[in-house]
Protein backbone atom coordinates (compact mmCIF):
# COMPACT_ATOMS: atom_id res chain seq x y z
CA UNK A 1 0.00 0.00 0.00
CA UNK A 2 1.23 3.49 -0.81
CA UNK A 3 1.28 6.52 1.50
CA UNK A 4 -2.54 6.79 1.59
CA UNK A 5 -5.52 4.57 0.69
CA UNK A 6 -6.31 6.81 -2.28
CA UNK A 7 -2.81 6.49 -3.73
CA UNK A 8 -2.62 2.74 -3.05
CA UNK A 9 -5.98 1.95 -4.66
CA UNK A 10 -5.28 4.32 -7.56
CA UNK A 11 -1.89 2.74 -8.22
CA UNK A 12 -3.46 -0.73 -8.20
CA UNK A 13 -6.08 0.28 -10.76
CA UNK A 14 -3.49 2.07 -12.89
CA UNK A 15 -1.33 -1.06 -13.04
CA UNK A 16 -4.27 -3.20 -14.12
CA UNK A 17 -6.01 -0.78 -16.47
CA UNK A 18 -3.25 1.31 -18.07
CA UNK A 19 -2.91 -0.70 -21.28
CA UNK A 20 -6.67 -1.04 -21.69
CA UNK A 21 -7.08 2.72 -21.18
CA UNK A 22 -4.42 3.46 -23.79
CA UNK A 23 -6.18 1.14 -26.23
CA UNK A 24 -9.52 2.82 -25.52
CA UNK A 25 -8.03 6.28 -26.05
CA UNK A 26 -6.58 5.11 -29.37
CA UNK A 27 -9.99 3.76 -30.30
CA UNK A 28 -11.61 7.10 -29.45
CA UNK A 29 -8.99 8.89 -31.56
CA UNK A 30 -9.83 6.56 -34.46
CA UNK A 31 -13.52 7.32 -33.88
CA UNK A 32 -12.79 11.06 -34.13
CA UNK A 33 -10.91 10.56 -37.41
CA UNK A 34 -13.64 8.36 -38.92
CA UNK A 35 -16.41 10.75 -37.84
CA UNK A 36 -14.71 13.72 -39.50
CA UNK A 37 -13.36 12.06 -42.65
CA UNK A 38 -16.72 10.47 -43.46
CA UNK A 39 -18.84 13.30 -42.06
CA UNK A 40 -20.95 13.63 -45.22
CA UNK A 41 -21.07 9.95 -46.21
CA UNK A 42 -24.38 8.12 -46.17
CA UNK A 43 -22.85 5.10 -44.42
CA UNK A 44 -21.24 7.23 -41.68
CA UNK A 45 -23.53 5.88 -38.88
CA UNK A 46 -22.53 2.32 -39.73
CA UNK A 47 -18.82 3.20 -39.65
CA UNK A 48 -19.25 4.94 -36.30
CA UNK A 49 -20.99 1.90 -34.82
CA UNK A 50 -18.28 -0.47 -36.11
CA UNK A 51 -15.58 1.78 -34.67
CA UNK A 52 -17.34 1.77 -31.28
CA UNK A 53 -17.34 -2.05 -31.01
CA UNK A 54 -13.74 -2.33 -29.64
CA UNK A 55 -14.66 0.41 -27.15
CA UNK A 56 -17.50 -1.75 -25.85
CA UNK A 57 -15.19 -4.77 -25.44
CA UNK A 58 -12.58 -2.68 -23.62
CA UNK A 59 -15.23 -1.27 -21.31
CA UNK A 60 -16.16 -4.81 -20.27
CA UNK A 61 -12.51 -5.32 -19.28
CA UNK A 62 -12.62 -2.14 -17.19
CA UNK A 63 -15.73 -3.46 -15.49
CA UNK A 64 -13.69 -6.39 -14.21
CA UNK A 65 -10.86 -4.09 -13.14
CA UNK A 66 -12.96 -1.75 -11.00
CA UNK A 67 -14.81 -4.64 -9.34
CA UNK A 68 -11.53 -6.37 -8.38
CA UNK A 69 -12.65 -9.12 -10.74
CA UNK A 70 -13.08 -11.60 -12.13
CA UNK A 71 -16.00 -12.22 -9.78
CA UNK A 72 -17.62 -15.61 -9.26
CA UNK A 73 -21.29 -14.69 -9.75
CA UNK A 74 -22.33 -18.18 -8.69
CA UNK A 75 -20.87 -17.83 -5.18
CA UNK A 76 -22.57 -16.36 -2.13
CA UNK A 77 -19.48 -14.95 -0.37
CA UNK A 78 -18.12 -11.51 -1.05
CA UNK A 79 -16.01 -11.10 -4.17
CA UNK A 80 -13.85 -8.42 -2.56
CA UNK A 81 -10.19 -9.60 -2.42
CA UNK A 82 -9.42 -11.18 0.92
CA UNK A 83 -6.02 -9.52 1.15
CA UNK A 84 -7.79 -6.15 0.89
CA UNK A 85 -10.21 -6.95 3.70
CA UNK A 86 -7.36 -7.00 6.25
CA UNK A 87 -5.81 -3.70 5.13
CA UNK A 88 -5.82 -0.80 7.66
CA UNK A 89 -8.63 0.98 5.83
CA UNK A 90 -12.20 1.75 6.73
CA UNK A 91 -15.04 0.20 4.78
CA UNK A 92 -15.92 3.68 3.52
CA UNK A 93 -12.46 4.04 1.95
CA UNK A 94 -12.47 0.51 0.54
CA UNK A 95 -15.75 1.22 -1.23
CA UNK A 96 -15.44 4.93 -1.91
CA UNK A 97 -12.11 5.08 -3.71
CA UNK A 98 -12.83 2.29 -6.25
CA UNK A 99 -16.26 3.78 -6.96
CA UNK A 100 -14.78 7.26 -7.34
CA UNK A 101 -12.02 6.12 -9.70
CA UNK A 102 -14.50 4.07 -11.71
CA UNK A 103 -17.00 6.95 -11.95
CA UNK A 104 -14.32 9.43 -13.06
CA UNK A 105 -12.99 7.01 -15.68
CA UNK A 106 -16.46 6.31 -17.05
CA UNK A 107 -17.35 10.01 -17.17
CA UNK A 108 -14.06 10.84 -18.89
CA UNK A 109 -14.52 8.12 -21.52
CA UNK A 110 -18.16 9.12 -22.14
CA UNK A 111 -17.20 12.77 -22.62
CA UNK A 112 -14.38 11.92 -25.03
CA UNK A 113 -16.57 9.48 -26.96
CA UNK A 114 -19.38 11.99 -27.44
CA UNK A 115 -16.91 14.66 -28.51
CA UNK A 116 -15.18 12.31 -30.93
CA UNK A 117 -18.37 10.94 -32.50
CA UNK A 118 -19.25 14.44 -33.81
CA UNK A 119 -23.02 14.10 -33.52
CA UNK A 120 -25.03 16.64 -35.52
CA UNK A 121 -26.38 19.59 -33.51
CA UNK A 122 -30.00 18.60 -34.11
CA UNK A 123 -29.42 15.14 -32.58
CA UNK A 124 -29.64 16.53 -29.01
CA UNK A 125 -27.86 13.55 -27.42
CA UNK A 126 -28.36 13.68 -23.62
CA UNK A 127 -24.76 13.08 -22.60
CA UNK A 128 -25.56 13.64 -18.93
CA UNK A 129 -28.14 10.85 -18.92
CA UNK A 130 -25.82 8.41 -20.68
CA UNK A 131 -22.91 9.20 -18.36
CA UNK A 132 -25.13 8.97 -15.29
CA UNK A 133 -26.52 5.61 -16.43
CA UNK A 134 -23.08 4.08 -17.00
CA UNK A 135 -21.74 5.43 -13.71
CA UNK A 136 -24.74 4.09 -11.77
CA UNK A 137 -24.50 0.73 -13.56
CA UNK A 138 -20.81 0.41 -12.68
CA UNK A 139 -21.56 1.29 -9.05
CA UNK A 140 -24.24 -1.38 -8.76
CA UNK A 141 -21.99 -3.92 -10.47
CA UNK A 142 -19.44 -3.15 -7.76
CA UNK A 143 -22.11 -3.58 -5.10
CA UNK A 144 -23.13 -6.96 -6.49
CA UNK A 145 -19.50 -8.11 -6.60
CA UNK A 146 -18.58 -7.01 -3.06
CA UNK A 147 -21.52 -7.73 -0.78
CA UNK A 148 -22.35 -11.28 0.39
CA UNK A 149 -25.58 -13.00 -0.65
CA UNK A 150 -27.51 -15.73 1.17
CA UNK A 151 -27.85 -18.05 -1.82
CA UNK A 152 -25.61 -18.88 -4.79
CA UNK A 153 -26.54 -17.29 -8.13
CA UNK A 154 -28.58 -14.62 -6.30
CA UNK A 155 -25.74 -12.24 -7.16
CA UNK A 156 -26.39 -12.66 -10.91
CA UNK A 157 -30.13 -12.17 -10.43
CA UNK A 158 -29.42 -9.01 -8.44
CA UNK A 159 -27.28 -7.62 -11.28
CA UNK A 160 -30.00 -8.28 -13.87
CA UNK A 161 -32.66 -6.66 -11.69
CA UNK A 162 -30.61 -3.53 -11.00
CA UNK A 163 -29.61 -3.00 -14.64
CA UNK A 164 -33.24 -3.52 -15.67
CA UNK A 165 -34.34 -1.02 -13.02
CA UNK A 166 -31.80 1.57 -14.19
CA UNK A 167 -32.79 1.12 -17.85
CA UNK A 168 -36.51 1.07 -17.14
CA UNK A 169 -36.37 4.04 -14.78
CA UNK A 170 -34.46 6.16 -17.28
CA UNK A 171 -36.80 5.19 -20.13
CA UNK A 172 -39.85 5.97 -17.98
CA UNK A 173 -38.46 9.39 -17.00
CA UNK A 174 -37.57 10.26 -20.60
CA UNK A 175 -41.00 9.10 -21.76
CA UNK A 176 -42.60 11.41 -19.20
CA UNK A 177 -40.47 14.24 -20.68
CA UNK A 178 -38.50 14.86 -17.52
CA UNK A 179 -35.59 17.23 -17.85
CA UNK A 180 -32.09 15.92 -18.54
CA UNK A 181 -30.82 17.42 -15.30
CA UNK A 182 -33.52 15.64 -13.27
CA UNK A 183 -32.83 12.23 -14.86
CA UNK A 184 -29.08 12.67 -14.42
CA UNK A 185 -29.59 13.64 -10.78
CA UNK A 186 -31.65 10.47 -10.31
CA UNK A 187 -28.81 8.33 -11.64
CA UNK A 188 -26.32 10.03 -9.33
CA UNK A 189 -28.70 9.46 -6.41
CA UNK A 190 -28.73 5.76 -7.31
CA UNK A 191 -24.91 5.86 -7.32
CA UNK A 192 -24.87 7.30 -3.81
CA UNK A 193 -27.36 4.63 -2.72
CA UNK A 194 -25.03 1.98 -4.19
CA UNK A 195 -22.17 3.42 -2.13
CA UNK A 196 -24.20 3.17 1.08
CA UNK A 197 -25.30 -0.40 0.36
CA UNK A 198 -21.74 -1.44 -0.48
CA UNK A 199 -20.37 0.09 2.74
CA UNK A 200 -22.89 -1.78 4.88
CA UNK A 201 -22.40 -5.06 3.03
CA UNK A 202 -18.61 -4.89 3.06
CA UNK A 203 -18.57 -4.00 6.74
CA UNK A 204 -20.55 -7.14 7.53
CA UNK A 205 -18.29 -9.22 5.28
CA UNK A 206 -15.15 -7.96 7.08
CA UNK A 207 -16.64 -8.96 10.43
CA UNK A 208 -17.58 -12.42 9.15
CA UNK A 209 -21.27 -11.70 9.11
CA UNK A 210 -23.66 -11.87 6.20
CA UNK A 211 -21.96 -14.85 4.57
CA UNK A 212 -25.10 -16.95 4.84
CA UNK A 213 -28.53 -16.20 6.25
CA UNK A 214 -30.28 -18.52 8.64
CA UNK A 215 -32.93 -19.23 6.02
CA UNK A 216 -30.39 -20.69 3.59
CA UNK A 217 -29.43 -23.86 5.52
CA UNK A 218 -33.09 -24.47 6.42
CA UNK A 219 -34.05 -24.24 2.76
CA UNK A 220 -31.23 -26.57 1.70
CA UNK A 221 -32.17 -29.16 4.32
CA UNK A 222 -35.84 -28.98 3.29
CA UNK A 223 -34.98 -29.46 -0.39
CA UNK A 224 -32.65 -32.35 0.48
CA UNK A 225 -35.40 -34.01 2.52
CA UNK A 226 -37.70 -34.07 -0.52
CA UNK A 227 -35.28 -36.23 -2.48
CA UNK A 228 -35.77 -39.89 -1.59
CA UNK A 229 -33.29 -41.20 -4.18
CA UNK A 230 -30.27 -42.79 -2.54
CA UNK A 231 -28.26 -43.25 -5.73
CA UNK A 232 -28.53 -42.72 -9.48
CA UNK A 233 -29.09 -45.58 -11.88
CA UNK A 234 -26.13 -44.62 -14.08
CA UNK A 235 -23.21 -42.15 -14.14
CA UNK A 236 -24.88 -40.37 -17.05
CA UNK A 237 -27.97 -39.62 -14.97
CA UNK A 238 -25.84 -38.39 -12.10
CA UNK A 239 -23.90 -36.08 -14.38
CA UNK A 240 -27.13 -34.88 -16.00
CA UNK A 241 -28.52 -34.04 -12.56
CA UNK A 242 -25.38 -32.01 -11.85
CA UNK A 243 -25.66 -30.21 -15.20
CA UNK A 244 -29.28 -29.32 -14.53
CA UNK A 245 -28.32 -27.91 -11.13
CA UNK A 246 -25.33 -25.91 -12.38
CA UNK A 247 -25.86 -24.79 -15.96
CA UNK A 248 -29.44 -25.20 -17.15
CA UNK A 249 -31.61 -22.65 -15.37
CA UNK A 250 -29.74 -19.45 -16.35
CA UNK A 251 -31.36 -18.98 -19.76
CA UNK A 252 -34.92 -19.88 -18.57
CA UNK A 253 -34.51 -17.53 -15.59
CA UNK A 254 -33.37 -14.67 -17.83
CA UNK A 255 -36.25 -15.38 -20.21
CA UNK A 256 -38.69 -15.28 -17.30
CA UNK A 257 -37.42 -11.84 -16.26
CA UNK A 258 -37.89 -10.74 -19.87
CA UNK A 259 -41.38 -12.23 -20.30
CA UNK A 260 -42.96 -10.84 -17.14
CA UNK A 261 -42.59 -7.14 -18.06
CA UNK A 262 -43.57 -7.86 -21.67
CA UNK A 263 -46.78 -9.57 -20.55
CA UNK A 264 -48.16 -6.27 -19.23
CA UNK A 265 -48.61 -4.54 -22.62
CA UNK A 266 -50.15 -7.74 -24.01
CA UNK A 267 -52.86 -7.75 -21.37
CA UNK A 268 -53.53 -4.02 -21.80
CA UNK A 269 -56.21 -2.73 -24.11
CA UNK A 270 -54.05 -0.18 -25.92
CA UNK A 271 -53.37 -0.93 -29.59
CA UNK A 272 -50.70 1.61 -30.47
CA UNK A 273 -48.76 1.37 -33.73
CA UNK A 274 -45.08 2.06 -34.35
CA UNK A 275 -43.92 3.49 -37.67
CA UNK A 276 -40.62 2.02 -38.88
CA UNK A 277 -39.30 2.84 -42.36
CA UNK A 278 -42.76 4.08 -43.39
CA UNK A 279 -44.50 0.87 -42.22
CA UNK A 280 -47.06 0.63 -39.44
CA UNK A 281 -46.23 -2.16 -36.96
CA UNK A 282 -48.30 -3.09 -33.92
CA UNK A 283 -46.53 -2.33 -30.65
CA UNK A 284 -47.85 -5.61 -29.22
CA UNK A 285 -46.46 -7.54 -32.18
CA UNK A 286 -43.12 -5.78 -31.72
CA UNK A 287 -43.08 -6.81 -28.04
CA UNK A 288 -43.75 -10.45 -28.95
CA UNK A 289 -41.02 -10.40 -31.61
CA UNK A 290 -38.50 -8.99 -29.10
CA UNK A 291 -39.37 -11.63 -26.49
CA UNK A 292 -39.00 -14.46 -29.04
CA UNK A 293 -35.73 -13.15 -30.48
CA UNK A 294 -34.19 -12.41 -27.08
CA UNK A 295 -33.62 -16.01 -25.85
CA UNK A 296 -32.52 -17.12 -29.32
CA UNK A 297 -29.69 -14.59 -29.37
CA UNK A 298 -28.92 -15.08 -25.66
CA UNK A 299 -28.63 -18.83 -26.17
CA UNK A 300 -25.66 -18.20 -28.46
CA UNK A 301 -24.08 -15.87 -25.90
CA UNK A 302 -24.62 -18.47 -23.14
CA UNK A 303 -23.14 -21.31 -25.19
CA UNK A 304 -19.54 -20.85 -24.09
CA UNK A 305 -20.57 -20.55 -20.43
CA UNK A 306 -22.77 -23.67 -20.60
CA UNK A 307 -19.84 -25.62 -22.03
CA UNK A 308 -17.94 -25.19 -18.78
CA UNK A 309 -18.02 -27.55 -15.86
CA UNK A 310 -19.56 -24.69 -13.86
CA UNK A 311 -21.48 -21.88 -15.61
CA UNK A 312 -19.96 -19.10 -13.49
CA UNK A 313 -16.44 -20.49 -13.30
CA UNK A 314 -13.69 -18.10 -14.38
CA UNK A 315 -10.86 -20.62 -14.27
CA UNK A 316 -8.84 -21.78 -17.28
CA UNK A 317 -9.02 -24.69 -17.89
CA UNK A 318 -12.60 -24.82 -16.71
CA UNK A 319 -12.55 -28.55 -15.90
CA UNK A 320 -11.11 -29.26 -12.47
CA UNK A 321 -9.75 -32.42 -10.96
CA UNK A 322 -13.20 -33.41 -9.71
CA UNK A 323 -14.29 -34.12 -13.25
CA UNK A 324 -10.95 -35.18 -14.72
CA UNK A 325 -10.62 -38.08 -12.27
CA UNK A 326 -14.17 -39.40 -12.68
CA UNK A 327 -14.78 -42.73 -14.39
CA UNK A 328 -16.90 -40.96 -16.98
CA UNK A 329 -16.17 -40.89 -20.70
CA UNK A 330 -15.70 -37.70 -22.65
CA UNK A 331 -18.52 -38.57 -25.04
CA UNK A 332 -20.95 -39.21 -22.18
CA UNK A 333 -20.12 -35.81 -20.73
CA UNK A 334 -20.90 -34.14 -24.07
CA UNK A 335 -24.19 -36.06 -24.31
CA UNK A 336 -25.26 -34.87 -20.86
CA UNK A 337 -24.62 -31.28 -21.93
CA UNK A 338 -26.72 -31.80 -25.06
CA UNK A 339 -29.55 -33.15 -22.89
CA UNK A 340 -29.19 -30.27 -20.42
CA UNK A 341 -29.42 -27.80 -23.32
CA UNK A 342 -32.57 -29.59 -24.49
CA UNK A 343 -34.14 -29.22 -21.03
CA UNK A 344 -33.21 -25.53 -20.99
CA UNK A 345 -34.78 -25.09 -24.43
CA UNK A 346 -38.02 -26.78 -23.35
CA UNK A 347 -38.30 -24.54 -20.29
CA UNK A 348 -37.66 -21.41 -22.34
CA UNK A 349 -40.21 -22.27 -24.98
CA UNK A 350 -42.81 -23.32 -22.44
CA UNK A 351 -42.75 -19.71 -21.22
CA UNK A 352 -42.69 -18.30 -24.75
CA UNK A 353 -45.61 -20.46 -25.86
CA UNK A 354 -47.61 -19.29 -22.85
CA UNK A 355 -46.86 -15.71 -23.87
CA UNK A 356 -47.86 -16.41 -27.48
CA UNK A 357 -51.15 -17.95 -26.35
CA UNK A 358 -51.78 -14.90 -24.15
CA UNK A 359 -51.03 -12.64 -27.10
CA UNK A 360 -53.45 -14.52 -29.36
CA UNK A 361 -56.25 -14.64 -26.78
CA UNK A 362 -55.99 -10.91 -26.04
CA UNK A 363 -56.05 -9.99 -29.74
CA UNK A 364 -59.20 -8.81 -31.43
CA UNK A 365 -60.97 -10.92 -34.02
CA UNK A 366 -59.60 -8.74 -36.83
CA UNK A 367 -56.03 -9.10 -35.50
CA UNK A 368 -56.38 -12.89 -35.21
CA UNK A 369 -57.67 -13.12 -38.78
CA UNK A 370 -54.79 -10.94 -40.02
CA UNK A 371 -52.24 -13.12 -38.20
CA UNK A 372 -53.64 -16.32 -39.69
CA UNK A 373 -53.79 -14.74 -43.15
CA UNK A 374 -50.07 -13.97 -43.04
CA UNK A 375 -49.15 -17.65 -42.55
CA UNK A 376 -51.53 -19.35 -44.95
CA UNK A 377 -54.72 -19.22 -47.02
CA UNK A 378 -56.66 -21.32 -44.50
CA UNK A 379 -56.72 -21.69 -40.76
CA UNK A 380 -55.41 -25.26 -40.84
CA UNK A 381 -52.42 -24.39 -43.05
CA UNK A 382 -51.63 -21.29 -40.99
CA UNK A 383 -51.76 -23.26 -37.71
CA UNK A 384 -49.52 -25.95 -39.22
CA UNK A 385 -46.95 -23.42 -40.40
CA UNK A 386 -46.95 -21.66 -37.04
CA UNK A 387 -46.32 -25.01 -35.33
CA UNK A 388 -43.45 -25.76 -37.73
CA UNK A 389 -41.94 -22.31 -37.17
CA UNK A 390 -42.09 -22.86 -33.41
CA UNK A 391 -40.32 -26.23 -33.82
CA UNK A 392 -37.69 -24.58 -36.01
CA UNK A 393 -37.08 -21.81 -33.47
CA UNK A 394 -36.83 -24.39 -30.68
CA UNK A 395 -34.20 -26.24 -32.69
CA UNK A 396 -32.28 -22.99 -33.32
CA UNK A 397 -32.36 -22.21 -29.58
CA UNK A 398 -30.91 -25.64 -28.77
CA UNK A 399 -28.40 -25.39 -31.62
CA UNK A 400 -27.12 -22.02 -30.43
CA UNK A 401 -26.53 -23.44 -26.96
CA UNK A 402 -24.47 -26.46 -28.09
CA UNK A 403 -22.38 -25.05 -30.93
CA UNK A 404 -20.03 -23.13 -28.64
CA UNK A 405 -19.18 -25.95 -26.23
CA UNK A 406 -15.82 -26.63 -27.84
CA UNK A 407 -14.48 -23.14 -26.97
CA UNK A 408 -14.25 -23.51 -23.15
CA UNK A 409 -13.63 -27.24 -23.44
CA UNK A 410 -10.29 -26.57 -25.12
CA UNK A 411 -9.27 -24.48 -22.10
CA UNK A 412 -6.96 -22.03 -23.93
CA UNK A 413 -7.46 -18.32 -23.33
CA UNK A 414 -5.72 -17.33 -26.57
CA UNK A 415 -8.14 -19.51 -28.53
CA UNK A 416 -11.17 -17.89 -26.91
CA UNK A 417 -9.85 -14.36 -27.48
CA UNK A 418 -9.00 -15.12 -31.11
CA UNK A 419 -12.47 -16.49 -31.84
CA UNK A 420 -14.04 -13.43 -30.19
CA UNK A 421 -12.00 -11.07 -32.38
CA UNK A 422 -12.80 -13.11 -35.50
CA UNK A 423 -16.52 -13.03 -34.66
CA UNK A 424 -16.52 -9.24 -34.28
CA UNK A 425 -14.57 -8.92 -37.54
CA UNK A 426 -17.06 -11.18 -39.28
CA UNK A 427 -20.00 -9.09 -38.08
CA UNK A 428 -18.32 -5.89 -39.27
CA UNK A 429 -17.46 -7.32 -42.72
CA UNK A 430 -20.90 -8.83 -43.30
CA UNK A 431 -22.60 -5.68 -42.03
CA UNK A 432 -20.49 -3.50 -44.32
CA UNK A 433 -21.20 -5.78 -47.26
CA UNK A 434 -24.93 -5.67 -46.54
CA UNK A 435 -24.92 -1.87 -46.28
CA UNK A 436 -23.00 -1.65 -49.55
CA UNK A 437 -25.55 -3.92 -51.21
CA UNK A 438 -28.44 -1.81 -49.93
CA UNK A 439 -26.88 1.43 -51.19
CA UNK A 440 -25.66 0.17 -54.59
CA UNK A 441 -28.26 -1.70 -56.75
CA UNK A 442 -25.59 -3.23 -59.01
CA UNK A 443 -23.81 -4.81 -56.05
CA UNK A 444 -27.13 -6.07 -54.69
CA UNK A 445 -27.99 -7.73 -58.00
CA UNK A 446 -24.54 -9.29 -58.24
CA UNK A 447 -24.74 -10.68 -54.70
CA UNK A 448 -28.25 -12.00 -55.32
CA UNK A 449 -27.16 -13.83 -58.46
CA UNK A 450 -24.08 -15.36 -56.78
CA UNK A 451 -25.78 -16.19 -53.47
CA UNK A 452 -27.02 -19.73 -54.39
CA UNK A 453 -23.56 -20.79 -55.59
CA UNK A 454 -21.94 -19.34 -52.47
CA UNK A 455 -24.41 -21.15 -50.19
CA UNK A 456 -23.79 -24.47 -51.96
CA UNK A 457 -20.01 -23.95 -51.76
CA UNK A 458 -20.13 -23.20 -48.02
CA UNK A 459 -22.32 -26.27 -47.43
CA UNK A 460 -19.87 -28.50 -49.32
CA UNK A 461 -16.91 -27.09 -47.37
CA UNK A 462 -18.78 -27.69 -44.11
CA UNK A 463 -19.41 -31.33 -45.01
CA UNK A 464 -15.75 -31.86 -45.95
CA UNK A 465 -14.53 -30.34 -42.67
CA UNK A 466 -17.05 -32.41 -40.72
CA UNK A 467 -15.77 -35.60 -42.36
CA UNK A 468 -12.21 -34.66 -41.44
CA UNK A 469 -13.14 -33.97 -37.79
CA UNK A 470 -15.10 -37.23 -37.54
CA UNK A 471 -12.12 -39.11 -38.96
CA UNK A 472 -9.91 -37.59 -36.26
CA UNK A 473 -12.39 -38.72 -33.62
CA UNK A 474 -12.35 -42.27 -34.94
CA UNK A 475 -8.57 -42.36 -35.18
CA UNK A 476 -8.17 -41.16 -31.58
CA UNK A 477 -10.92 -43.53 -30.36
CA UNK A 478 -12.54 -40.68 -28.43
CA UNK A 479 -16.06 -41.80 -29.36
CA UNK A 480 -16.63 -45.52 -28.67
CA UNK A 481 -17.44 -47.65 -31.71
CA UNK A 482 -20.70 -48.75 -30.09
CA UNK A 483 -21.97 -45.16 -30.08
CA UNK A 484 -21.12 -44.25 -33.66
CA UNK A 485 -24.15 -46.03 -35.10
CA UNK A 486 -26.50 -44.45 -32.57
CA UNK A 487 -25.12 -40.93 -33.08
CA UNK A 488 -25.17 -41.30 -36.86
CA UNK A 489 -28.80 -42.44 -36.78
CA UNK A 490 -29.79 -39.49 -34.57
CA UNK A 491 -27.95 -37.01 -36.79
CA UNK A 492 -29.47 -38.35 -40.04
CA UNK A 493 -32.94 -38.39 -38.48
CA UNK A 494 -32.48 -34.79 -37.29
CA UNK A 495 -31.35 -33.72 -40.77
CA UNK A 496 -34.40 -35.29 -42.41
CA UNK A 497 -36.72 -33.76 -39.79
CA UNK A 498 -35.16 -30.33 -40.29
CA UNK A 499 -35.51 -30.67 -44.06
CA UNK A 500 -39.17 -31.63 -43.63
CA UNK A 501 -39.80 -28.62 -41.38
CA UNK A 502 -38.21 -26.23 -43.87
CA UNK A 503 -40.18 -27.87 -46.69
CA UNK A 504 -43.43 -27.40 -44.75
CA UNK A 505 -42.69 -23.72 -44.09
CA UNK A 506 -41.42 -22.60 -47.51
CA UNK A 507 -42.50 -25.36 -49.87
CA UNK A 508 -40.25 -27.50 -52.12
CA UNK A 509 -37.07 -25.74 -53.20
CA UNK A 510 -33.59 -26.86 -54.20
CA UNK A 511 -31.93 -24.49 -51.72
CA UNK A 512 -33.50 -26.33 -48.79
CA UNK A 513 -30.74 -28.96 -48.89
CA UNK A 514 -27.78 -26.58 -48.34
CA UNK A 515 -29.92 -24.57 -45.89
CA UNK A 516 -30.51 -27.68 -43.79
CA UNK A 517 -26.80 -28.56 -43.94
CA UNK A 518 -25.80 -25.08 -42.77
CA UNK A 519 -28.39 -24.97 -39.99
CA UNK A 520 -27.69 -28.45 -38.62
CA UNK A 521 -24.61 -28.41 -36.34
CA UNK A 522 -21.89 -30.70 -37.66
CA UNK A 523 -18.35 -29.39 -37.27
CA UNK A 524 -18.67 -27.55 -33.97
CA UNK A 525 -20.52 -30.29 -32.10
CA UNK A 526 -17.93 -32.79 -33.39
CA UNK A 527 -15.15 -30.51 -32.13
CA UNK A 528 -16.53 -30.61 -28.57
CA UNK A 529 -15.39 -34.17 -27.67
CA UNK A 530 -12.11 -33.63 -29.52
CA UNK A 531 -11.19 -30.42 -27.66
CA UNK A 532 -12.44 -31.77 -24.33
CA UNK A 533 -10.22 -34.83 -24.73
CA UNK A 534 -7.21 -32.59 -25.35
CA UNK A 535 -8.07 -30.49 -22.29
CA UNK A 536 -8.76 -33.46 -20.06
CA UNK A 537 -5.55 -35.35 -20.80
CA UNK A 538 -3.06 -32.52 -21.22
Amino acid sequence: MKHSPAMGVGYFFWRRARWALMALLANIALLAIVSRVFANAEYRPFLVICTLLPLVIGSIHLLGVFTYGPTDFGASNTGFPRYMLVQPMSARSMVGWPMLYGALTVAFLCLLTFRAALFPPDAKIPIGIFAGFFIASLAWFQVSAWIPFPFPVLRAVFVVLMVTLLCGGGAWAIGRQRSEALVTAGYFAMTLLAYAVAVVGLSRARCGGGQTWSLAPLWERWVASLSKRSSFRSPLRAQLWLELRRNTYQLPLLTLFMCLPMALPLIGKQRNDIYIAGMSISARMMAVAIVIAFPIFCSGAFSAAMGKFDFWSNKVPTFNSFYSTRAFSTTSFIVTKWLAAAVSTLLVWAMLLALLVLFFLTSTTAEQAKILQVFGPSTVIAAGRIALIVLLLMFITWRNQVTGFYIPMLGRAWFTNTLTAVSWLQVMVLGGLGLWAVKVPEVRERITSCLPAVVWAIAVVKVVIAIAVVRMLRQRSIVPASQWKKLSTIWIGSALALLAILWGITGPHAMLIPAAILMLPMVRIALAPLTLSLNRHR
